[in-house]
């Protein structure tokens, strides 16, 4: 997971800081950062079915070499046209290899180690993200785009070995069921439709905030307010060099602390950790619409993402309680399925709006739409069975 996610962790550094350079408006390259996480929307029930079918060794094996190609082509056609089918072939890989992440963690997990064991998957495949956003943004001012695509594309190989042998593992672990149809086995698992469908509402909001609008925006933003050099005392430093490093909080937050906040979920409740993190992310949003200059930018962004990471892992883990049985890969598929929306929605809506009203009023918006999300979360949730 975390080496499947070089290529496209550092298109989010780059491309809106360069995309001047590159000859892409900032239009397509808000349809380039957003396709993948469209395609989803489907590939997430396929990677499903793949799974039921052939097993979940070949389905990892089938992302990884999707993402070996993706990758890899973005540094030798570095054109819109050939960009947009990579990033569609980039969605399904993303939604097999995600899937047997998540039968891993549903598997090897008790109860009351979910919301830990939760956070240790995001640790380990955000170290990929952060390597991605830091050294690809140095790496671009050095070498270039091309190269340094092609670079993370070769190394996709690694990740193809680890897939295969995690698979081969879980192939003999998991004795996959059939699921029966996804209405009647979730409306049996949550204690009430309603319930889910907050929860999940709440997840597609929280990844339109963190994931999609403030990570597609924060090199945007610095080109802005600086241009190409943006001086930090008395150094001056590239924008997608200093775009890739506000991004390395934002990974480097799922490294450190979601361990952290999965185990605070699973001591003092889901609701409590979502309402807190959520709240920090809303003020977050509201320095990055109110305050100017680079400390404000780092501030805000640094809220957004600590707290956008401690809100999505215990919303994973809340939808995980009750995924057991046959019902997990469907609950978990409509769960990243919504949380791809709201990635996907981001970067869409974002950068065109950011050119037509600026990036203030964005930011607004966004967190007015958290503030409803964390407003309708279910008060009584039952914990899984075996907490």
């Amino acid at each position: 997971m975390a080496v499947s996610l070089l290529g496209d962790s550092m298109l989010y550094a780059v491309l809106p800081a360069k995309a001047v350079s590159l000859g892409l408006p900032l239009a397509l390259v808000g349809v380039l950062l957003s396709v993948n996480r469209w395609v989803r929307l489907l590939t997430n029930l396929g990677a499903a079915a793949v799974f039921r079918r052939w097993g979940i060794r070949r389905g990892l094996i089938a992302g990884s070499l999707l993402t070996i190609a993706s990758t890899t082509s973005y540094g030798l056609f570095p054109s819109f046209a050939a960009m947009l089918p990579a990033r569609v072939a980039w969605g399904a890989a993303f939604s097999l290899i995600r899937l047997g992440a998540y039968s891993a963690v549903l598997h090897e997990s008790a109860g009351h180690r979910r919301g830990r064991n939760m956070g240790l998957y995001q640790s380990i495949s955000r170290l990929g993200s952060t390597v991605a956003v830091l050294l690809g943004g140095i790496l671009v001012e050095l070498i270039g785009f091309r190269w340094t695509a092609i670079g993370f594309g070769l190394v996709g190989f690694a990740g193809l070995a680890s897939g295969a042998a995690a698979g081969r593992r879980l192939d003999l672990q998991v004795n996959l069921p059939a699921v029966e149809p996804v209405s009647t086995r979730v409306r049996l698992r949550w204690p009430s439709w309603d319930a889910a469908l907050r929860i999940n509402l709440a997840t597609l909001v929280s990844a339109f905030a963190g994931y999609g609008v403030v990570v597609s925006t924060v090199g945007l933003l610095l080109f802005q307010t600086y241009g190409d050099d943006v001086p930090i005392g008395n150094v001056v430093i590239g924008v997608a060099a200093v775009s890739g490093a506000l991004l390395a909080v934002r990974f480097g937050a799922d490294i450190v602390l979601s361990p952290l906040f999965g185990h605070l979920s699973d001591r003092r409740g889901r609701r409590t950790v979502a309402l807190l993190s959520g709240g920090v992310t809303l003020g977050g949003l509201l320095v990055l619409a109110k305050l100017e200059g680079f400390a404000g930018i780092a501030l805000g962004s640094a809220a957004v993402f600590v707290a956008s990471s401690a809100l999505q892992v215990t919303l994973e883990a809340w939808a995980a309680d009750h995924a057991h049985g046959g019902t997990w890969t469907s609950v978990m598929s409509r769960f990243a399925t919504y949380r791809d929306a709201g990635s996907a929605l981001g970067p869409l809506l974002a950068l065109p709006l950011a050119g037509a009203v600026g990036l203030g009023p964005v930011y607004l918006g966004v967190a007015a739409a958290l503030a409803v999300a964390l407003a309708v979360l279910p008060r009584h949730v039952r914990a899984g069975p075996e907490l």
